[in-house]
């Protein structure tokens, strides 16, 4: 009688250690985020409306000028120098080592 009783007991105790699986919304409990996923990938259209909306509120002189610098950009890089030092301060500077 005492050995069924402790059977029971530990079997209760055992039972009370099992994963509660009865709701779970996936196949197996190891197959991770795989329903997630997959809704993913079969959703029509995941971008929110607002991305789609390119009326955007900017300054058109500023982006004219935006494009300019970039296409100006090369031919500045090129650009000589405008400040040039006068004959008598290059002949002074020629022997001075700092």
């Amino acid at each position: 009688m005492t050995k069924k009783l402790l059977t029971l007991a530990s079997l209760v105790l055992l039972a009370g250690c099992q994963e509660y699986l009865t709701r779970s919304d996936m196949v197996s409990p190891y197959t991770g985020n795989a329903t997630v996923t997959n809704q993913a990938q079969q959703t029509i259209d995941p971008w929110p409306r607002y991305v789609y909306d390119t009326d955007l509120k900017t300054s058109g002189k500023r982006q004219a000028d935006a494009i300019r610098n970039y296409q100006n950009a090369h031919e500045e890089s090129q650009a000589v120098p405008t400040a040039v030092l006068p004959a008598q301060q290059q002949a002074s500077n020629k022997g001075s080592t700092q």
